[in-house]
């Protein structure tokens, strides 16, 4: 039986992230052992939620970040997900945010988007964008 966290959330502990950190940019680890480890738990009876995996990326090197595009989209493809937002034009409508680009990804539920972010298709396509581009991404349940 998986565990629950007090807010009703299922745990989803992947062994790949245990004890792991990332390096960023600046030289200083980002701990990552508790990165997507909690998604809600479907009541008996109930369909999983959609997901949503939100991107900003600051691109650095554009050649070098087609080739992470590539492998990311075989990826997203083999988890079930689809592209809702792949760049495009932005426009702030409040505030100061400023991102460079933005993706959007649906996924069925957030135990398949959890299990495309650890999948290795998925770290094969992070290993090649790691000096290309710095992305932020969150994970976000639908309605």
């Amino acid at each position: 039986m998986p565990e629950h966290d007090a807010g009703g959330r299922k745990a989803l502990r992947s062994p790949h992230l245990k004890g792991t950190a990332e390096r960023s940019d600046t030289g200083t680890e980002e701990d990552l052992s508790g990165l997507l480890d909690f998604v809600p738990a479907a009541s008996p009876g109930e369909s999983a939620m959609s997901a949503y995996i939100i991107v900003e990326a600051d691109v650095h090197d554009p050649v070098a970040f087609e080739e992470y595009k590539k492998l990311s989209s075989e990826a997203v493809k083999r988890h079930g997900a689809t592209f809702l937002v792949r760049g495009g034009a932005m426009h702030v409508l409040e505030g100061d945010w400023q991102p460079k680009r933005i993706v959007v990804l649906e996924f069925p539920s957030a135990e398949a988007a959890h299990a495309f972010y650890h999948s290795p298709e998925y770290e094969k396509a992070r290993e090649a964008r790691r000096h290309a581009a710095k992305l932020n991404i969150i994970l976000v349940e639908g309605m």
